[in-house]
């Protein structure tokens, strides 16, 4: 039976070696070997597995399937975005709901990243990344007030980013283009300071301007009970607070949602 579950897992690695996702030379997919990334490590001790009774000179197939997709998704990751350090926080494995493995990861310059593998029928893995989206959330809220700079100059906005995506979108690929593509979710929150107009009024004319500029996306608009409340807020204190009902009374007066086509 270990003979059989070698054979397979020789052959999985062979299909990995060509579609550009091999296993490291030396590593868990050849017998007797002991060497694999740090990050396949963490993969199978966050999904679960029984490190205790891991033994990486003979890995189970299901072990050597996620040590191949770990790892080469860690290969497509520092390609697509050399320089990056991605941390791995969860995985969650695929089943009967989700047709992919999960990975969760922080970089240290945004919130959690998702990224998924898929495995194909040959044995083959197909990866795909959500950190194009966070990287350019900021891109995205600069985009955001400069639509809406000369009506509400002090505004602030807050955005997050929603797609996966794999090889063809990469940092050097225009934002425009991928907005223009619809496979990229924007949710966007914009914090106004108090003021003498009325917040219905600011309001609309806020969701006049981003139409005539053809701006997309989902919308939420909150008034300020102070000013220079979202200066003295982070993105992560603003994100942290926004969605939580019962602490927004204490900095936000007002407010109102709705989604651009």
């Amino acid at each position: 039976m270990r003979s059989v579950i070698r054979k397979l897992a020789a052959c999985a690695a062979m299909l990995c070696m060509l579609t550009a996702c091999a296993v490291n030379p030396g590593g868990a997919g050849q017998e007797g070997a002991t060497e694999m990334t740090e990050m396949a490590l963490n993969a199978l001790r966050l999904a679960g597995y029984d490190m205790e009774q891991f033994d990486p000179g003979n890995p189970r197939l299901s072990e050597q399937v996620l040590i191949d997709a770990a790892e080469c998704l860690e290969r497509t990751l520092s390609e697509k975005y050399p320089g990056v350090a991605f941390t791995l926080t969860a995985c969650l494995r695929h089943g009967i709901d989700q047709p992919y493995d999960e990975f969760h990861f922080t970089t240290g310059q945004t919130g959690v990243v998702v990224a998924r593998v898929y495995t194909n029928d040959d044995g083959s893995f197909r990866c795909t990344d959500g950190f194009y989206g966070a990287a350019k959330a900021a891109e995205f809220d600069e985009k955001i007030l400069s639509l809406i700079a000369d009506i509400e100059p002090e505004a602030a906005s807050y955005s997050t980013l929603n797609g996966q995506f794999g090889d063809d979108v990469t940092l050097d690929t225009p934002l425009d283009d991928v907005l223009a593509g619809g496979e990229l979710l924007t949710y966007t929150w914009i914090l106004l300071p108090p003021g003498d107009r009325a917040f219905a009024g600011r309001v609309s004319a806020i969701r006049e301007r981003l139409a005539a500029g053809k701006q997309g996306g989902d919308f939420s608009v909150y008034l300020l009970t102070e000013q220079g409340a979202a200066a003295a807020m982070t993105r992560e204190e603003a994100l942290e607070r926004i969605p939580a009902d019962r602490q927004t009374h204490r900095v936000f007066s007002e407010f109102t949602r709705f989604i651009e086509d």
